[in-house]
């Protein structure tokens, strides 16, 4: 690759940009250790940000001096080394803070001239390669290898020239993130209107015309169409309170009667789960489906778990034969949708509750009705357990349905349909688009790390330089005697650290407010950052804002910002 850079770029070492410090753990038997403690001790699980200030857990300086833990500067690249999310991704964030780390860990310590927002978007672009080439294989948690990370390699561009990089990828980043707030607002849109469609459908509001129509042309739609609650297996049909006609919000022109869930289901099969424990995935077994294939109205069959046949077979009655209501009633409760004819013969695990309907039912229906916001009202109402929530089947089976005519489910039912299928259409823009978003920040990353995204300066030092002085000069080594002296005085300012600032905390002028009080005309984007004490991502949002409204301006090397009526 070192071919295709600038030629004032080189590849370099992770060894070769600073020092990479460990960290270890206080013991968890004195308390005084983590008692009133005032540093942050960073872990795995404060990887929530590109930027760590802060941790869940803070330990004294007794208990770094104790124990294995180091603290490193404000400006050190963090990278976890030991989790679990390393199958699959690498956690990386840079310090606004000093901080201290603990054994899963790293801190690359960087030297002079290498910027740890440099380097941190590098690690970011390269995070695929890394795992590939530095993860050791065949433990219980996956881990990187200390010495192959340090011999890992990343284009390393000029040190103004690390700036302007950062500022571009900032630049662009915000306005993907820009968008990818638009579609998160477009897809909750999305979902507020398949609540608002529903809703209306289960309190008669979408269907009132019909009613009104085939009123005035002398249709019956009433219980002669019922012929579910036509019963004579003694199940009670007028069981469920009035005051679910209040729950649904059905008004009192709209002639629906209220019924258990159960009386119009199959009294042979009845509303009953599936299999207990499934066992380990069979080749040749019976399809399950599980609360997790049930989406968006639909059964993903493409992954469908296989258990043995002989233990499907102890379940009957909840084998398939097309036109069930799956609902799932552990862990995610709630979820809807019909078993198609094309499903005959699959089975349902313990999680999923299958309703066999009697005809003059409709399905969709059914399941519309579990799925409207009064029907999840009713449900979440009834969810029981903490560590393994669910919905009793006795609970279920009570569900208080609304039961109009046939002909009138119809025209619910295609009501909804058309909604949704308008709805679908719109989430899966918005999903193309995320999608394509998420493209186009690894190809801006791809170009950054080759040079491409900005404009090269011959006139600066070579970065080749800024490696060799940093070699000739290395980070300090930490040792515990160095850290102690040192970190001592950080006590009074890990107590001192301000809050930062959002953008709801500041005037739309906020920054151009501090360039005008400074002595220069202009500030450094870093400097300007540091005054205005703000997290680092609502710094660049407010910055994106004021210079798009003027306030602000980068100079002709975008090195700095300064005021737009600055001559």
């Amino acid at each position: 690759m070192s071919n295709d850079l600038p030629a004032n770029w080189v590849m370099a070492s992770i060894d070769q940009l600073g020092e990479l410090v460990g960290g270890g753990t206080p013991s968890k038997s004195n308390s005084a250790f983590w008692m009133d403690g005032t540093i942050p001790w960073v872990s795995p699980k404060d990887f929530r940000t590109h930027f760590i200030s802060d941790a869940q857990d803070k330990i004294t300086e007794d208990a770094v001096a104790d124990s294995a833990t180091n603290i490193v500067p404000a400006g050190a690249v963090l990278i976890v080394t030991r989790s679990g999310i390393l199958s699959n991704s690498l956690p990386l964030a840079v310090t606004v803070a000093a901080v201290a780390i603990n054994q899963d860990v790293k801190a690359l310590v960087l030297s002079e001239g290498i910027s740890p927002d440099y380097v941190a978007a590098a690690l970011r672009r390269f995070d695929q390669e890394i795992l590939a080439g530095c993860t050791k294989t065949g433990t219980t948690v996956p881990s990187i290898l200390t010495q192959k990370f340090r011999d890992f390699r990343i284009p390393i561009a000029p040190s103004r020239e690390q700036i302007r990089v950062v500022a571009s990828i900032e630049a662009m980043f915000a306005r993907l993130n820009n968008a990818r707030d638009a579609m998160r607002t477009m897809e909750a849109s999305v979902a507020s209107y398949q609540r608002a469609a529903l809703g209306a459908a289960f309190r008669g509001d979408a269907t009132r015309m019909w009613r009104k129509i085939q009123k005035q042309a002398g249709a019956d739609i009433g219980a002669g169409e019922r012929s579910p609650s036509n019963r004579d297996d003694g199940v009670d049909i007028a069981s469920p309170s009035p005051n679910f006609a209040e729950i649904f919000g059905v008004r009192d022109d709209t002639p629906w009667p209220f019924v258990t869930l159960e009386s119009v289901c199959d009294p042979v099969r009845k509303i009953s789960y599936g299999i207990i424990q499934t066992g380990d995935d069979t080749d040749g077994g019976v399809p399950t489906v599980r609360a997790g294939d049930i989406k968006n109205f639909e059964i993903d069959v493409n992954n469908l778990k296989r258990v043995r046949r002989e233990l499907s077979d102890r379940y009957p009655r909840t084998l398939l034969r097309g036109g069930e209501v799956l609902v799932s009633i552990r862990g995610t409760t709630g979820n809807v949708a019909v078993a198609g004819s094309d499903m005959t013969g699959i089975n349902v695990s313990r999680e999923v509750a299958v309703i066999p309907l009697l005809a003059g039912v409709e399905p969709k229906f059914v399941a519309y009705a579990l799925a409207s916001p009064a029907g999840q009202e009713i449900i979440t109402r009834q969810v029981k357990g903490v560590a393994q929530s669910g919905i009793n089947l006795v609970d279920l089976r009570r569900f208080p349905l609304p039961l109009p005519a046939r002909s009138e489910q119809l025209e619910m039912i295609a009501f909804v349909d058309e909604a949704l299928l308008r709805l679908n259409s719109v989430k899966g823009h918005s999903e193309e688009i995320t999608q394509s978003l998420s493209d186009l920040s690894a190809a801006i990353l791809r170009k950054a790390f080759q040079g491409e995204l900005t404009n090269q300066n011959h006139d600066d030092e070579p970065a080749g330089a800024v490696i060799a002085r940093a070699g000739a000069n290395p980070t300090p080594a930490r040792s515990k005697r160095r850290l102690r002296k040192a970190d001592k005085k950080q006590g009074d300012l890990f107590r001192r650290q301000k809050v930062p600032q959002s953008r709801k905390d500041v005037e739309a002028d906020y920054l151009r407010t501090i360039v005008a009080k400074a002595s220069a005309e202009s500030l450094p984007v870093k400097e300007l950052y540091l005054r205005s004490d703000m997290e680092i991502d609502e710094f660049y949002k407010q910055l994106a804002i004021e210079v798009t409204l003027g306030h602000l301006r980068q100079n002709a090397d975008k090195t700095r910002l300064e005021l737009t009526d600055a001559t």
